[in-house]
This record gives structure tokens, C-alpha cells and sequence, in this order.
């Protein structure tokens, strides 16, 4: 079996607990989550960018965890308006003793802090109505999964694009200004685009 048919599979085993997970969160907070809805991109895009970021680096095998996270965060959000902590703690333990095995920790504790800390600021500076805490945790994830040098990245592409379809939406008359977008799809998406460009380079 090839490093990235391996990779591939993996991150497919992380997205079905990640959503048991989720199904089981969201029966308990009174929700209701259809798994099949958005699923197949959700999974494509997370398997596709797992296995570019790692097949060719043993180091980036962190991203693995927290991509599966993100791709179940984004369905939930998308569904739900939540980001269950249920998805994101485990997630949150597996980076972490993947970043101690490989020496990676010191990166992915800066990378975490610095994007867990602007988020937070932001969470706080609109008292919770701009961004949710779920939001703030997702992205201290997938912040300590790219790393502090990546951490730019993600937020820059994860806020223009948002702002970008926020814009389109007003303009087609699909949102007003006070209603609510949800925001992992956006960091999810933006997380996949980084991990990429980091194994390219």
C-alpha cells in the first residue's frame, strides 16, 4: 500500500468517527445533523489536501487530525450553527501526541496560541456576536496544525473569503446584514489551502 493511498485512508477513518462524534453531540444539544449533506465535498477536499500536505513529509502528519475536525466542524456549522467541542478535543489530543512524536511541539503550541489569541480578541471584542467560541477553538487547531508561520495564511484567506461571500450574498439578497454565516467552512477551506502550499514548498 502506497504513503498516500495510507494517508488517504486514514484521514477517511478520522472524518467517520469525527462525525459519530457529532451525530452523538448534536442528539444530546437537541440538534439534528444529516451527514450526507455537503459530505462528499467536505471529504474530498479534506482527503485531497491530507494527503498532498503529507505523502511527502512525515512531519506534516499532524494536519491529519485537525483537517478531519475542520471537514466535520464545517458540516455541523453549516447545519447546526455549532462547533461541538465533542469533534474538536479529540482532534485537539491527536495533534498534539502526533506533534510530540515528531518534534514538531514548539511550532504547534505558537501556531495555536497566536491563532487562538486574535480570534479570542475578536470573539470578545464583539461579545460573541461577530464570532462564536466554537470558532476560536476550531481555529487554535487548525492554527497549531499549520504552524506559526502558517497562521497568516490561514486567517488572511479565511477572512477575505468570508467577507468575499458575505458581499455576494448581500448583493443577491440572500443575507441581510444582521443575519449570521457561518464561519468554519471558511477556516476549514482556508486550512486546506495552506497545508497544500506548505508541502509545496
Amino acid at each position: 500500500m502506497s504513503a498516500a493511498v495510507a494517508i488517504a485512508m486514514s484521514e477517511v477513518g478520522m472524518l467517520a468517527v469525527g462525525l459519530r462524534l457529532a451525530l452523538d453531540a448534536a442528539r444530546r444539544a437537541g440538534c439534528r445533523i444529516r451527514p450526507w449533506v455537503w459530505t462528499s465535498a467536505v471529504v474530498t477536499a479534506s482527503v485531497l489536501a491530507s494527503t498532498v500536505a503529507c505523502a511527502g513529509s512525515v512531519s506534516s502528519l499532524r494536519v491529519l487530525p485537525a483537517l478531519a475536525a475542520a471537514g466535520v466542524s464545517t458540516i455541523t456549522d453549516m447545519q447546526t450553527g455549532y462547533v461541538f467541542d465533542r469533534v474538536l478535543l479529540p482532534a485537539a489530543s491527536a495533534v498534539c501526541v502526533l506533534a510530540l512524536a515528531l518534534g514538531a511541539m514548539e511550532a504547534v503550541t505558537a501556531g495555536a496560541i497566536l491563532t487562538g489569541s486574535i480570534l479570542w480578541a475578536l470573539h470578545a471584542w464583539t461579545k460573541g456576536r461577530g464570532l462564536g467560541f466554537g470558532d476560536v477553538k476550531l481555529a487554535a487547531l487548525l492554527g497549531g496544525a499549520v504552524g506559526a508561520r502558517g497562521v497568516a495564511e490561514l486567517l488572511t484567506i479565511a477572512f477575505v473569503t468570508a467577507a468575499a461571500v458575505a458581499v455576494m450574498l448581500l448583493l443577491c439578497g440572500q443575507r441581510r446584514r444582521k443575519d449570521s454565516m457561518a464561519f468554519a467552512p471558511f477556516l476549514s477551506a482556508a486550512a486546506c489551502v495552506v497545508v497544500v502550499l506548505q508541502a509545496q514548498r
